[in-house]
């Protein structure tokens, strides 16, 4: 089983692009989808009470500090991996499948590729993404404490591992997934996959 955590606050719309494309995955691959949201969020809450399926886990907050929503979906995950899935981001259609290969390899943690889109989900970005790349495929752990190369979306990692790592540092302000994967660093040495997973939406504004 694996758990997709979502924090969500107010973007309903898309988390309905979300909804829309696991519902449709959902006899690819074992998974839940665990989204946590704002308790005041009444548009959120709203939208969520309509959602019946069985793979989707809901559980609201009373933070809207998004890191502290992550641990709170560390905490009821029921996955032997944890994926952390912003609102914002997006598995790619035809590569999902290949998620029960990746996680068969029973390594600790799992870094697969990802790229940039804009909100017309266009992809951008692509110098920072190229060099993101290469960096990956050419893994140095002493090279990520310099650089954070890796992109959150495209990442799992075994929950009976939290205990060892910790999870989300939500006394930071900014920079709390990077500080993760360096925590993931200093124990473990990932296995790297070629292979585009998510997409990460990056709003100029």
């Amino acid at each position: 089983l694996l758990s997709i955590v979502t924090a969500s606050y107010n973007r309903v719309e898309l988390l309905k692009k979300n909804y829309k494309f696991l519902k449709s995955k959902i006899n690819d691959l074992n998974f839940e989808w665990i989204i946590i949201y704002e308790k005041n969020d009444l548009k959120t809450k709203k939208y969520l009470k309509t959602i019946k399926d069985k793979f989707v886990k809901k559980k609201a907050s009373t933070s809207e500090d998004a890191d502290i929503a992550y641990n709170i979906g560390f905490k009821i995950a029921k996955g032997k991996y944890i994926n952390i899935h912003g609102d914002d981001d997006y598995f790619d259609k035809k590569n999902f499948k290949k998620l029960k290969y990746i996680l068969n390899s029973d390594k600790e943690w799992i870094i697969c590729q990802a790229e940039y889109v804009d909100n017309n989900f266009k992809k951008i970005r692509y110098m920072t993404t190229k060099i993101k790349k290469l960096l990956l495929n050419n893994y140095n752990s002493n090279i990520l404490t310099l650089i954070n190369f890796v992109m959150t979306p495209s990442i799992f990692f075994k929950k009976d591992k939290l205990k060892k790592v910790g999870g989300y540092n939500d006394k930071i302000k900014y920079g709390s997934d990077y500080i993760f994967w360096l925590n993931f660093n200093k124990l473990f040495k990932p296995l790297i996959f070629n292979i585009v997973i998510s997409y990460v939406r990056f709003d100029s504004k």
